[in-house]
């Protein structure tokens, strides 16, 4: 399924920023968007190749780049970012609004 309303993917944009924009664009939260189509927002975090596909879909972009950019749970409290082991003491989660 394709949601009617979609925004484009920026290169270098992470899957939690891009689903929450999409989000946005349709008016909801991230976690509501995921949880609406039977999909959980944590799993776009930690990168789930399942999750990050069935969101592509929705939005109607190719899921490769969004794959790529994905920070992919990796162990308790690590992530891989583009072969780069992240331990989560180094990972700074914060929200982040911004007016364009």
């Amino acid at each position: 399924m394709r949601l009617r309303l979609t925004i484009p993917f920026h290169f270098d944009e992470t899957p939690m920023s891009w689903v929450s924009r999409l989000a946005a664009r349709n008016g909801v939260k991230a976690r509501r968007l995921c949880h609406d189509f039977r999909m959980r927002f944590q799993d776009v975090v930690d990168g789930d190749t399942e999750t990050l596909r069935a969101c592509a879909e929705l939005g109607g972009i190719d899921p490769e780049p969004l794959l790529a950019n994905a920070f992919k749970k990796s162990a308790y409290r690590c992530w891989t970012h583009r072969g780069q082991l992240l331990h989560r003491e180094v990972l700074r989660r914060e929200r982040i609004a911004i007016c364009p």
